[in-house]
């Protein structure tokens, strides 16, 4: 066997191991114009100048997949990260397990897949788009996760699985509010307490104090009374109901304004106010807590010597926003590795009642007329609303009273200060028209600032406070 015979069929066999079955064509000697036979006595030196090029090999795919007729541009889209086609695959987010799906790759998605946010729902993960809103494509209404450099999404074409490698920051948190909601049996109830006596001079003293409560569909109804031996006072009596779409109480009756700063009155009349505790996860003050796993992890929070919160978080950035906290106190944040190393963070915490969790915002909506010992000295209606709203370190707050011959404005502002406490300062400004004609205008100031030490010392110092002459409450004005 000549040494052209044997490199041919270590080429052949070499092809047919790590590439694909081949027929092969033998070279022609171009200046006898015949084939060269495997008898021929050629020399090395013929041997060196008859070298095989890519034209001389001619690869047959219908050999593979039993002749199934497979082309070239196929099975090389093979060795791409995405082979354009359509598969029932198994996808897993984070190492769980989500079930199987349809997963389908054009052409154009052969390097990097665009996931429209319907089949990332579909298959159960759901990414928050305000931290991808960078990768999304517009024009086809997807977004190309991987291009994050803390996601991984990787396509196993063997084993037909498709893996999410994603940051806690990078999906969205679940909400506890139900879909349905009980709004309860209809019923009513009756509290009371009634009693007497008689005093040294033989005088008989009763007195008695009624809550009355009622469950009508979706409706509450409530009044309260109070009644000794010559007055009764109704504090309160209104009905209400909740709406969840707006996270809302819509309430009618004798109800109480609340203004903030700049006071408040009993009211006949209307109310629209948001209600934070109608989802479990925004009742007290949630700060955000920050940091970086390395690996899948365990993040535990810490306060006054007690666990507040723990969870495990894949490797990447991450944020906890839903630790509900009711009481100051620094918060310790432990990191705790797959490979058992720790990275511990401190996070200085002073909570003031009227600071809002970042991201959160709360308002109030009142129409009516005033009502209270004085009612008949303020005639006409008067609308008033408030806002708040929390950023990171900072709570902003703004209220706004508006009648006929009275106006209020105020506006708020409390700040975390970190290892220095909390700060709040607010102002507020009245403007007061009486019918005997005369106008008065004043403002007052508060800066209040409080400083937590320990689980058993809290501070609350009222640096400053000045009220000019002229300002008004609403409650106490009488034109």
């Amino acid at each position: 066997m000549t040494k052209r015979t044997v490199n041919k069929l270590v080429y052949i066999l070499f092809l047919t191991i790590f590439g694909a079955p081949i027929e092969y064509s033998f070279a022609v000697d171009s200046s006898y114009g015949k084939e060269i036979s495997d008898n021929e006595n050629v020399s090395d030196a013929d041997y060196e100048n008859d070298v095989l090029t890519e034209q001389d090999i001619e690869l047959d795919y219908t050999f593979m997949s039993g002749g199934g007729g497979l082309s070239k541009d196929y099975l090389d889209s093979l060795s791409k990260k995405y082979p354009p086609g359509r598969y029932l695959v198994e996808v897993r987010l984070n190492n769980e397990k989500l079930g199987k799906s349809i997963f389908s790759v054009d052409k154009s998605e052969s390097e990097t897949k665009c996931f429209g946010i319907q089949w990332l729902q579909d298959v159960g993960i759901f990414i928050d788009e305000n931290y991808y809103k960078s990768l999304y494509n517009y024009d086809r209404s997807c977004y190309s996760l991987s291009k994050n450099e803390n996601t991984i999404v990787k396509f196993d074409f063997e084993n037909q699985t498709l893996d999410f490698s994603i940051p806690q920051v990078g999906i969205r948190k679940k909400s506890k509010v139900t879909k349905f909601w009980d709004f309860g049996t209809d019923a009513l109830r009756l509290n009371y307490n009634v009693n007497a006596n008689t005093n040294s001079f033989d005088e008989l003293v009763t007195y008695g104090a009624f809550d009355f409560l009622a469950n009508i569909d979706k409706w509450r109804a409530k009044a309260s009374l109070s009644v000794t031996d010559n007055k009764s006072n109704l504090s309160n009596a209104y009905i209400t109901r909740a709406y969840r779409e707006i996270q809302s109480d819509l309430s009618l009756g004798k109800l109480y304004v609340n203004n903030g700063f700049a006071g408040g009155a009993s009211m006949l009349g209307a109310s629209l106010v948001s209600n934070n505790s109608m989802r479990p996860e925004e009742i007290g003050y949630t700060p955000v807590f920050s940091g970086v796993a390395l690996t899948l992890a365990r993040v535990t929070l810490v306060q006054n010597g007690y666990t507040v919160y723990s969870e495990m978080v894949p490797a990447g950035p991450f944020e906890i926003t839903n630790v509900n906290l009711l009481n100051s106190g620094d918060i310790t944040m432990v990191v705790t590795e797959s490979d058992g190393s720790r990275t511990v963070k401190l996070f200085p915490l002073t909570v003031v009642s009227n600071m809002l969790s970042p991201g959160k915002s709360e308002y109030g909506a009142y129409l009516g007329i005033r009502d209270d010992e004085w009612e008949k000295d303020l005639s006409g209606l008067f609308a008033a609303a408030n806002y708040g709203y929390g950023f990171n370190q900072l709570t902003f707050r703004s209220n706004l009273l508006v009648h006929n011959k009275y106006a209020n404005a105020s506006l708020g502002v409390s700040s975390a200060l970190g290892n220095w406490g909390t700060l709040s300062l607010d102002s507020a400004y009245s403007y007061a028209k009486y019918d005997w004609g005369k106008t008065k205008k004043g403002s007052k100031l508060s800066l209040t600032y409080a400083k937590t030490f320990n689980k058993n010392t809290n501070m609350q110092l009222i640096g400053a406070q000045y009220t000019s002459n002229d300002y008004v409450d609403f409650s106490n004005f009488m034109p």
